[in-house]
């Protein structure tokens, strides 16, 4: 078996070695998609086995391989060898998905204050301001996401990238958007806008961050926090 895996890696080794540079590109972005979809080394070498003899005689016609094989993400689609499930990416998923886990994060760090504090009470915030922070902070994450964070994604459509600028001009709306809410939630009154105690705030973390890893695991949704790892 090892034998012949190092025949098929040498044949596809050297089929490598005669694709055109932009082709080449293609095959790498495919290798990284595939790492990421957790296709083991023998899935990967027998694919590659069976494509690159196809885009070899396409090249010679001055085909790419994206005009052969679609988009890296439709190529991956048409194998049938590894049932890959798709990351949930819709919108209202994501950012519960993101709102729970700045909930969780945000009555940690407050419970922490409280619990390290000396001789004085560390009043944190009040409940609607938590409530807004975390549920704002939610949506910056998934524009963030939709930014940047997707496109850094193997075989991701950088066509429809946006300009820098307008990136960024997005995201410091989003976030100016985000510190006015929160700041005008501080100046309603107690009443309205209680602050938790440190018996209620640890629960509260507790449940979050659980409800969160639940939420998460259950419906797959892909994360708005951070981006995509480099293969």
């Amino acid at each position: 078996m090892e034998e012949k895996l190092h025949e098929l890696k040498e044949q596809v080794k050297k089929n490598l070695s005669q694709l055109t540079k932009r082709n080449g590109s293609y095959i790498f972005q495919l290798r990284k998609a595939m790492k990421v979809a957790n296709y083991s080394e023998i899935e990967e070498i027998k694919i590659l086995k069976n494509l690159l003899p196809k885009l070899l005689d396409a090249q010679k016609k001055g085909q790419t391989a994206r005009q052969l094989f679609g988009t890296v993400a439709n190529c991956m689609s048409t194998f049938k060898s590894k049932s890959v499930v798709a990351k949930n990416d819709k919108a209202l998923f994501m950012w519960l998905d993101s709102t729970l886990l700045m909930l969780g994060l945000l009555s940690t760090m407050t419970t922490i204050m409280n619990f390290f504090a000396k001789n004085r009470e560390v009043k944190g915030n009040g409940v609607i301001t938590l409530l807004v922070m975390a549920a704002i902070g939610g949506f910056v994450f998934l524009v963030m996401y939709h930014l940047f964070y997707k496109y850094e994604k193997p075989g991701a459509d950088l066509s429809t990238k946006p300009r820098w600028w307008v990136s960024m001009l997005i995201l410091l709306g989003s976030m100016l958007v985000w510190m006015l809410l929160m700041s005008l939630t501080t100046i309603l009154p107690s009443n309205l806008n209680p602050i938790l105690s440190k018996e209620v705030m640890l629960p509260l973390a507790v449940l979050s961050l659980a409800g969160w890893r639940i939420f998460h695991k259950k419906f797959n949704v892909e994360s708005s926090f951070v981006s995509v790892k480099k293969q």
